[in-house]
């Protein structure tokens, strides 16, 4: 049976056998496609540095996420730059 991802394209890891130092199972990682890998049962996997590694297509299950989650899971090459959470007001010292 041919393994198919979903667009927009995630994978869930399911077994890292072999690559522990690189892959964390029940970890949802973004897919890239790659025509050329799939050709010989290899799947691209976005990390968290946004660099993409090819990795056996049997150590992932392909998972469809809500578009509010696959953007989320989306790799952002500025993301580290970006604050976590934005002030919504400002804090000033109570004077008793």
């Amino acid at each position: 049976m041919k393994q198919r991802f979903p667009s927009p394209q995630f994978a869930i890891c399911v077994n890292n056998k072999g690559y522990a130092a690189s892959l964390e199972t029940r970890k949802v990682y973004q897919v890239l496609p790659d025509p050329g890998a799939a050709r010989h049962r290899l799947v691209r996997i976005v990390d968290e540095s946004g660099e993409d590694y090819l990795y056996p297509l049997e150590h992932f299950a392909p998972i469809r996420l809500p578009q509010v989650l696959a953007q989320a899971f989306a790799w952002q090459p500025n993301l580290s730059a970006q604050p976590l959470l934005e002030p919504t007001m400002s804090c000033r010292q109570v004077e008793s």
